[in-house]
């Protein structure tokens, strides 16, 4: 066995655990952990290691071929020593430790006897409620006395003691926190051990541990959420500054932090509580958000411009009307998308039929293959536009928008715009080149199905797997095959086609916008290679269409991509 332990504790080599108790006690009213920490660490290593090494007799040398030493002294057997006698035994054996924990509860007035035990941990509580500048050192050192106390060696004691100082530092944060790493380090806490008490109050404190590395952790970030989480922890009045009040990234940065200490409520130690309360309330009601407000006084910068070739006052008013038309859309989507959007998640999103989920997507096509067959004039554009814009709000409504927390997120309008840029582009070319192919009438038609294809690019392939068995899903792609090679037919000779130019424009747009949810199958991998094929061949195309036309040309390079994605899908189908 190591002999330098017995030399720190001032002792012979000894099988008795009284000696090396009053041994310790000896050595510990000359080595204080505040005067000299290190020494007082060596000490208690001493004493563990010379209390543990009783129990195995590989750790001594036994020449005389004794045992037991303990024994033969007249110290009981270590279960013995343990519990009190054999109901205890018997207790453990049938129904574990928590059962003997029940049974054998330490009662606070019969640890009275412990004077000098209760007033370490008195003390610990002291520190804890009322901390000083130099808490963390102190706090330290008393948790350090308490478990070097002898009374520990006690099992009621021990057993009260963790249950003391976890419910403590439990109860206390953020004061108690110079408490939590060297708690879980004396008392050996873990989630697979937690200690003599087990238990959700030791879970709590491990939860904190975990809480105070991620705080520190926000605190040293650079990013938009150290401020946000700063802001609430300053008093109501003294909330986030006007530089952060005006920064469009502070809302998404305050929801983020917001939904961090969702997932970790210790947190709320840490900041104000009314402060907390407040920012709640204001993002869980509608409101202009600040990036709303700077798009709408931004944007309208755009055209205001051209009002100067006329006069100041004209510009002044197209940078009103631009704003007005900003805050009358956002408003819109703020106060009356989003609450019928709560109210379908909340009353009808569970039990609603695929017609109510996905009955916006056959209808927007067919309204855009209608439309382009209706007669030139205001009446039928504005019937077409009410139609249209009923299906890209029941498309909003009801889809699973993607909701990214990030404050690094791109807003939505954003996104959809991105999404379907390719068809955008494209139809304002034909703007541009072919305007015969993309009637008032149409071109509204197609922005309501570009708005309703986007709002649900994220929800209609998993209807299309979730709601549809596979041979039907085979049928359906077989149908926009044939519909893909009928518009292709229409664009080699639109003259001849039914509705001109104007109906091959919107098939080839329909069979674009229809044929999404059975490439979704592909994979990313896949389609962004079919997306970068197509645009490499897009020099060839332009040279094309000066001499084949713009519409026929642009019309059969789109349904190439729309062709190799449904042979993929139909290879797909087959696999499954």
């Amino acid at each position: 066995m190591n002999s330098e332990i017995w030399q720190v504790l001032g002792l012979e080599p000894v099988r008795d655990r009284d000696a090396i108790r009053r041994a310790y006690a000896r050595r510990l009213k000359v080595t204080s952990p505040e005067d000299d920490a290190e020494g007082f660490r060596i000490l208690r290593e001493a004493y563990e290691q010379a209390l543990s090494a009783l129990d195995w007799d590989w750790a001594w040398e036994d020449d005389d071929g004794q045992q037991n030493l303990e024994q033969q002294e007249g110290e009981p057997p270590p279960v013995a020593g343990v519990f009190a006698d054999a109901a205890d035994v018997l207790t453990l054996l049938r129904g574990g430790v928590p059962a003997f924990e029940a049974a054998r509860r330490p009662d606070p007035s019969a640890l009275h006897g412990h004077d000098a035990h209760e007033r370490l941990l008195a003390e610990l509580e002291g520190l804890v409620a009322d901390p000083t500048d130099d808490a963390p050192a102190r706090l330290e050192a008393s948790l350090a006395a308490i478990v070097a106390s002898p009374a520990m060696e006690v099992l009621a004691v021990a057993v009260h003691t963790e249950q003391h100082i976890a419910h403590l530092i439990a109860d206390n944060a953020p004061r108690s926190d110079p408490l939590v790493r060297p708690a879980i380090n004396a008392f050996r806490w873990s989630r697979d051990r937690t200690g003599l008490h087990g238990g959700g109050v030791i879970e709590a404190v491990l939860d904190r541990d975990a809480d105070i590395i991620f705080r520190s952790g926000l605190l040293r970030d650079q990013g938009p959420r150290r401020p946000a989480f700063l802001a609430l922890t300053r008093p109501l009045n003294r909330g986030p500054s006007w530089r952060d009040r005006c920064w469009p990234g502070f809302e998404p940065a305050m929801r983020a932090v917001l939904a961090e200490i969702g997932r970790r409520p210790s947190l709320r130690a840490d900041v104000d509580p009314e402060t907390l309360t407040a920012w709640e309330e204001r993002l869980t009601r509608p409101h202009l958000s600040p990036l709303v407000l700077w798009i709408a006084a931004l944007i309208p910068l755009i055209p205001a411009p051209l009002g100067l070739m006329t006069s100041p006052l004209t510009a002044l008013g197209l940078y009103m009307m631009g704003a007005a038309a900003c805050l009358a859309v956002s408003s819109l989507w703020i106060f009356g998308v989003l609450p019928l959007r709560r109210a379908w998640g909340e009353t009808w999103a569970w039990r609603a039929p695929i017609w109510a989920r996905a009955g916006w997507a056959p209808l927007s096509l067919a309204l855009l293959l209608l439309a382009s067959l209706a007669p030139a004039n205001a009446w039928a554009t504005a019937g077409i536009g009410l139609c249209a814009a009923a299906l890209a709000l029941w498309a909003v409504v009801t889809s699973e928008v993607d909701a990214d927390p990030s404050p690094k997120a791109w807003p939505l309008p954003l996104k959809l715009l991105v999404g379907q840029s390719v068809l955008v582009v494209w139809w304002g070319f034909l703007m541009t080149v072919a305007p015969e192919a993309t009637p008032p009438a149409a071109t509204v038609a197609f922005a309501g199905a570009m708005i309703a294809s986007a709002a649900g690019a994220s929800s209609l392939p998993i209807l299309w797997y979730r709601w549809t068995i596979r041979p039907l899903r085979f049928a359906l792609i077989l149908a926009l095959a044939g519909a893909a090679i009928w518009t292709a037919l229409q664009l080699l000779d639109p003259r001849e086609a039914t509705g001109g130019a104007a109906m091959a424009a919107a098939a080839t747009a329909a069979v674009i916008l229809a044929h999404r949810p059975a490439a979704g199958g592909l994979g990313p991998t896949a389609l962004q290679w079919r997306y970068r094929v197509q645009a490499f061949s897009f020099i060839p195309v332009i040279g094309a269409g000066t001499e084949l036309g713009w519409l026929k040309v642009s019309g059969l390079w789109l349904l190439a991509g729309v062709a190799t994605a449904l042979i993929g899908a139909i290879v797909l189908e087959k696999d499954l």
